[in-house]
């Protein structure tokens, strides 16, 4: 069985600790079917977060949420014969409270196809898309806020996360993120919930886009069919071999996701490859020597919090004594600007 591992972190810099200023950097993820769940928090998942993605009926449902509704082929069915061969966590639930409403992936199965034999997790495998190509799947998003925005951290946080929601829905209903249309609905996605967001919120809109929705984008996503990045604004990627950049732009003036609130809608850079890695990184990660290539190793995929502690490293100055010449001795860290990486790693069974 193949899997994506991933790994995202986001951290602040060393010059806006400097002067306690938030960090405006943020990463989102978005994973799917038997995309390995690491990374951000993900680790030991549950049924819930392992099947997101899954029609809305799943999305957060318990066993009994999730097999209400089941079709007539089960009414009348004694409790014993449709609880046959489902594991121990279902027997003695009465047929009313566990096949109360089953979602239509179940409508017109058989009891002897839906439930003999079966354990609960081959029912709710049953329940879900049989498309494995898409099954394998994963995002990674990070955003960049505009450093003159005086909230555009939280701009940045949101972005990622309906970026990357955007486009797991996008992959789930069938799009391929080979295609730039895919991306490009899910950017149309985001814009939608932008826009929506804004009319609820007090004040000028100019004024809130300017402090809160000026963000850069650099998303990356990876099947079973290839890899692709898609980046409106500055920042990193590589596919696994050599680190390339976008921007700097003139005026140090990159174009945002915001300006197509305002009819201003600039074109972004699309680029695919077959490809089993992917990194990504905002502007700050072109300050680290040696590339981002770096990050996409089994150290910083195997630990869920190990590559947030190298940027963390990263992004601190390092002091030691002279103990000959009685003085302290100051290096200036490594990463100075706020710093988010994302890593996708397809691995063979």
């Amino acid at each position: 069985m193949n899997t994506i591992r991933t790994a995202a972190a986001a951290v602040l810099g060393a010059r806006h600790a400097r002067i306690a200023r938030n960090g405006q950097d943020a990463v989102a993820s978005w994973t799917a079917g038997e995309v390995e769940l690491r990374g951000n928090g993900v680790v030991g998942a549950t049924r819930d977060a392992a099947f997101a993605g899954v029609d809305a009926a799943f999305v957060g449902a318990t066993r009994d949420a999730a097999f209400a509704g089941v079709d007539a082929a089960f009414v009348g069915a004694t409790r014993d014969a449709a609880f046959a061969g489902v594991d121990a966590a279902f027997v003695g639930a009465t047929r009313d409270a566990a096949f109360a409403g089953v979602d239509a992936a179940f409508v017109g199965a058989t009891r002897a196809a839906a439930l003999a034999g079966a354990t609960r997790a081959a029912a709710f495998a049953g329940a879900r898309h049989a498309d494995a190509r898409r099954d394998c799947a994963a995002v990674i998003v990070v955003c960049d806020g505009c450093s003159s925005g005086t909230s555009s951290e939280v701009g940045a946080r949101l972005g990622a996360s309906l970026f990357a929601r955007a486009m797991g829905h996008r992959i789930h209903t069938g799009a391929s993120i080979l295609e730039r249309d895919t991306w490009e609905a899910a950017r149309r996605d985001v814009v939608e919930s932008l826009a929506d967001l804004l009319e609820r919120m007090h004040g000028d809109r100019l004024d809130a886009i300017r402090d809160t929705f000026l963000f850069t984008i650099v998303a990356a996503a990876m099947t079973l069919d290839g890899a692709a990045v898609w980046a409106l604004g500055d920042g990193v990627y590589s596919f696994g071999d050599a680190t390339r950049e976008l921007g700097p732009f003139a005026d140090n003036e990159p174009p945002y996701l915001a300006y197509d609130l305002l009819g201003d809608a600039h074109g972004a850079h699309f680029a695919t490859a077959s490809t089993d890695t992917i990194i990504i990184g905002t502007d700050g990660a072109t300050e680290l020597t040696g590339g981002i290539e770096r990050f996409a190793t089994s150290r910083f995929l195997d630990h869920p919090d190990a590559l947030r502690r190298e940027l963390a490293v990263l992004a601190r100055p390092h002091e030691r004594i002279d103990w000959d010449e009685r003085r302290i001795i100051r290096a200036p860290a490594a990463l100075q600007d706020d710093c988010a990486i994302g890593v996708l790693r397809r691995e063979a069974p």
